[in-house]
Order: C-alpha cells, then sequence, then structure tokens
C-alpha cells in the first residue's frame, strides 16, 4: 500500500522515511485450504507440501463435486509453485481452477497468473508478461511493493464468470481501471469487448455490494477495500452513500515517523477513512491524484499537537495515549473515543525520545473536539487495543483541553496538553 508499515489493524505500524511505497512482510507457512465456486457446487482444496525446503515437492490441488453435502473427487494436480499459491479459485462448472501469485513473493515468478485442469498446466504468465511495461521502467507507485512482493491485486476484484455461454477468469486491475481476461482451457488472454464490460462490471458491483454488507465494522482494509474501490471507480450514483460511513470508521492504526534517528512525530489515521475521504474526492472531481498518502483531506481533518511528559521516558518507557472526545458527548466516556492513538514508547527503538511527544491524528470527523492525554507509565500496562486506558498508580493524566473545531480539509495545530497529574486508583477504578 502506498500507506505506513501495517503489521495488523491492532499493532503498530512504524513509518520510516523511504523512497517509494513499503509494506511490512508477514509470512506464515502456508495451510491447507478450501474454496468454493461461486454456484457452491464445486470445491478446490489446496495442500502445501509438507516439507519446502524439499523442492521436489509441490502443492497440490483437488477439485470436488458437491452433491448433498457430500464431496467426490474430480481430478487433481501438482500445481508450479513452490510453497503455495496466494489465491485460487475454481470455475462454475468444476473444470478450471486460476492460481494467483506465489506464498511469500507476490507478484514474483513465472506463475503470477496460472490456469489448471485435469490434465495440469494449461498456461502461466509472469506479471511482466500480464501487464508489460516500457523498456527501462518499473512499476514505481503504481501499486504497493516491500521487501518480498509487488502487491499487484491489492485492491483488484477476481472472479470466474460466464458469457456468451463460455467461461473466463476476468480481473479488474484497480490501478489501471480496466479488467483482464483469460480463456482458462488454454490460458489464452482476451480481449474485454464493449459488450463483455457492461457484464462484468455489474457482477463486481453486485459482488462488492454483497461483499460491504458482510463485512463488519472492523473488517481488514485490505479485505474489504476492493469493494469500495471498485464503486469508487464505477460512480453509480446510489453508491455514494455506501462510501461515505467509511468516513466514521472507528479502526485506527499507530506508527511513528522519524528521520535520521530523529523522532519526529507519532501518528494515528484510518485506512479506511482516509481512503473513502480519496475516493469520494475523485467522485466529487475535488482532485485528480488516486493517492491518499499526500496527507490531503476534503471531507475529514487533521490535529497535530504534543504531549508534554514533564520527564524523559526511560526505556520501556511504556504507552501514551491520546483522546479526541465530541464535546457533544456528555457521557465522560472519554476512553472510549474512536479517535485516538497510541504512541507506543517501547518500539520507538534507538530514535531519540525528549520529554515531549509529537502526534498527528489523521482522519478526524468535522465537529467540535477536547482532547486529554494518559501516560500509561507503570506496569500493569494497557494493551495497545485497548480502547480504554485510564490509568492506574503510577500514571499520568492531563487535564481536558479547550475545544478545538475541526473542519472539512482543516488542520487543527498547536496543541499541548500537559500529561504530568499523577493517575490514582487501581485499573478498572
Amino acid at each position: 500500500m502506498r500507506s505506513p508499515i501495517v503489521l495488523s489493524s491492532l499493532f503498530l505500524s512504524i513509518i520510516l522515511t523511504v523512497s517509494g511505497p513499503v509494506r511490512a512482510d508477514d509470512w506464515p507457512s502456508p495451510r491447507e485450504k478450501d474454496v468454493l465456486s461461486e454456484n457452491g457446487m464445486f470445491a478446490v482444496k489446496m495442500v502445501p507440501p509438507k516439507f519446502p525446503e524439499k523442492t521436489a515437492v509441490k502443492p497440490v490441488v483437488s477439485v470436488s463435486e458437491i452433491v448433498n453435502g457430500k464431496k467426490t473427487l474430480l481430478w487433481e494436480t501438482a500445481l508450479t509453485n513452490e510453497w503455495a499459491p496466494v489465491e485460487f479459485f475454481v470455475s462454475d462448472n468444476g473444470r478450471y481452477v486460476a492460481t494467483l501469485d506465489n506464498w511469500h513473493k507476490v507478484g514474483y515468478g513465472d506463475n503470477v497468473v496460472a490456469f489448471y485442469g485435469p490434465t495440469g498446466l494449461a498456461r502461466q504468465y509472469s506479471l511482466e508478461e500480464i501487464v508489460p511495461l516500457p523498456e527501462g521502467k518499473g512499476y514505481g507507485d503504481l501499486f504497493s511493493h516491500s521487501k518480498s512482493s509487488r502487491w499487484w491485486t491489492e485492491k483488484s476484484v477476481k472472479f470466474f464468470s460466464e458469457f456468451d455461454s463460455e467461461t473466463y477468469f476476468c480481473l479488474w486491475l484497480e490501478w489501471d481501471n480496466r479488467w483482464l481476461a483469460w480463456d482458462p482451457k488454454d490460458g489464452r488472454p482476451l480481449e474485454v469487448s464493449t459488450a463483455m464490460r457492461p457484464a462484468l462490471d455489474e457482477k463486481a458491483r453486485q459482488w462488492a455490494l454483497a461483499k460491504i454488507e458482510k463485512s463488519g465494522d472492523m473488517a481488514e482494509p485490505w479485505e474489504i477495500l476492493p469493494a469500495y474501490e471498485f464503486l469508487g471507480k464505477l460512480r453509480r450514483p446510489e453508491d455514494a452513500a455506501l462510501i461515505k460511513p467509511l468516513l466514521n470508521s472507528k479502526q485506527f492504526f499507530f506508527g511513528l515517523t522519524a528521520t535520521n534517528q530523529e523522532l519526529t512525530h507519532f501518528t494515528a489515521y484510518s485506512t479506511l477513512r482516509r481512503r473513502a475521504d480519496r475516493i469520494l474526492a475523485l467522485w466529487d472531481k475535488l482532485t485528480d491524484s488516486d493517492s491518499g498518502d499526500d496527507g490531503v483531506y476534503y471531507f475529514l481533518g487533521q490535529v497535530k499537537g504534543q504531549v508534554v511528559l514533564g520527564q524523559v521516558p526511560e526505556p520501556e518507557g511504556g504507552k501514551v495515549f491520546v483522546y479526541l472526545v465530541s464535546t457533544e458527548d456528555s457521557s465522560g466516556n472519554w476512553k472510549y473515543a474512536p479517535e485516538r492513538l497510541v504512541a507506543d514508547l517501547r518500539y520507538a527503538g534507538t530514535y531519540k525520545i525528549g520529554d515531549t511527544i509529537p502526534f498527528v491524528i489523521e482522519g478526524v470527523a468535522p465537529g467540535s473536539y477536547r482532547l486529554k492525554a494518559v501516560w500509561d507509565r507503570a506496569e500493569p500496562y494497557c494493551e495497545r487495543d485497548d480502547f480504554a486506558c485510564p490509568g492506574s498508580n503510577g500514571d499520568f493524566e492531563s487535564g481536558e483541553s479547550a475545544p478545538v473545531e475541526v473542519t472539512a480539509g482543516g488542520t487543527v495545530k498547536d496543541i499541548s496538553l500537559d500529561c504530568v497529574i499523577p493517575v490514582t486508583g487501581e485499573p478498572g477504578d
């Protein structure tokens, strides 16, 4: 992603000053996995090699028909992947399997896209064969990169589809806003006709609507964003109302920015809010830039400030929580505010940290807020994903700030919170 390194939705992310988009690599060993055809009548099971260090052993897929809940094996074949594909699909007639990418190295290899049938491999392609680029040029900022991978389908839509009684494997390439299609019988690439595109658009839209309906409030961005990205590119007027709720997503990530071993600031941001803001801005022609990582918001705002600790924290200095509390919230439950930042000082590594913690909270909904900080300095520590961290004996807190007004596209600056008031009481009091 063209965004800070993300380990998970609840883990600290670290934003380093580097050129180009970078994404964290976290690859557990591949496991057996079953995938159903769209009509539910067929299933494909992928079994990775038990001893992946033995290169002669390859993963295997087996396709079964499902009748009255019982599976009957139809065919199986070895794959060309070393460990496993990242994604795989089976057609509604059970005759074809399509695989995408290689475990541990997305976007690399001769089998970035591959097609199989009962007799084995039909055809496979490298990324360069699928999307050729002019000589001497790379993929650059077209999509995310990491140390191991090129995430070329991270926000794309993929499925088997029927058109004019023929089966095709289709992939909507988000960063190029176009459809790719192949005949799975022989893996031959096809030109998507003007008659075929509307049918694919409608099928992808129905997929997106179903995906959004089933997703929960805390769905991972990589899991749900393709649906919103597609609706944003299609721009059916009635679909804008489905994207707008993302502007109030409760899911935030936390990270830090450092330059030359000097801490610049801690950051809180919501990937879903960030992308919703940019999708809607493109929709309304407020910008022509699709990069939501440029620090510019159109429907949301930002808050920048600092937390003054009054002393330099120890290397294991705990965590600093910053909360934005709506002035319209009279409940007093500031600890549960969705707009919040967690500065985990233990993950600051060798970066120099003084007695002042600078922070930026991005993607804040317009409105009036007060800010409050808690320095979770002493054990027992709150968890990073705790919405509530009231502190306990040995911790410090600030008072609530004066009200600040966050506006669409605006930035509130120079907030200072003196986090020097001792907290008394036990955890949970």
